[in-house]
């Protein structure tokens, strides 16, 4: 590896072996752009190209729409939509659209990509998710997911430990899925010597997982 490709001083310690030292972390400044309801649980959220931001809640099973925000000001997020099971992952398929991974995590596992048009939305108007694809019995807890590329999302499933490959089409209508990485290194070991933070472990206590 030259160490000059990734930006390193070549006599750094990286050269002898040892790690490599970090950059100094920049001076920045923080500014809150919204406030949500005490306690919630934030999971993911999207950035859309005009500014907009959804967000997922895991334990309220809610979509929020953080609207476009001027610098140093701060607006309310608007609840689209509460769904029957949490929701976790989240995309932009394509200009507009955005899909959402539900699942009932911690009783049957059922697991389903939700697609929500925003063609034409404006803010206090509904939305009607539409489920495009329910995953077979391999699923078992869907959590964060990515666009590869057009058409293509990868999703991780962190209580099966496998990652699922999405491919989309009929502008994200309907959808057909495959294990697209399955290893031991991604399951859950209740015997690894690397004990579980405590906030997560509360987290498994508080939901009975067992990892079965």
């Amino acid at each position: 590896m030259n160490p000059n490709a990734v930006g390193l001083d070549p006599e750094s310690s990286f050269r002898k072996g040892c790690p490599m030292t970090m950059a100094p972390i920049p001076a920045v400044a923080l500014t809150p752009v919204a406030y949500f309801p005490e306690n919630y649980f934030l999971e993911n959220l999207v950035v859309r190209a005009d500014g907009p931001v959804p967000v997922t809640t895991v334990l309220q099973k809610e979509l929020w729409y953080v609207p476009s925000a001027k610098p140093c000001t701060v607006v309310s997020p608007v609840l689209l939509h509460t769904f029957k099971h949490p929701i976790l992952g989240i995309v932009e398929a394509e200009p507009d659209v955005i899909m959402v991974s539900v699942c009932d995590l911690y009783h049957t596992h059922e697991s389903q990509l939700a697609r929500i048009d925003f063609k034409g939305w404006t803010p206090g108007k509904p939305v009607k998710p539409e489920i495009i694809f329910s995953f077979d019995d391999r699923a078992r807890g869907l959590n964060g997911s990515c666009m590869l590329g057009p058409g293509v999302m990868a999703l991780a499933d962190c209580f099966a430990g496998l990652i699922w490959r999405v491919d989309l089409s009929d502008g994200a209508r309907s959808a057909t899925a495959r294990v697209w990485l399955a290893h031991d290194t991604m399951a859950w070991d209740p015997d690894a010597a690397v004990a579980l933070p405590p906030q997560l472990r509360h987290f498994v206590e508080l939901f009975g997982f067992s990892g079965n």
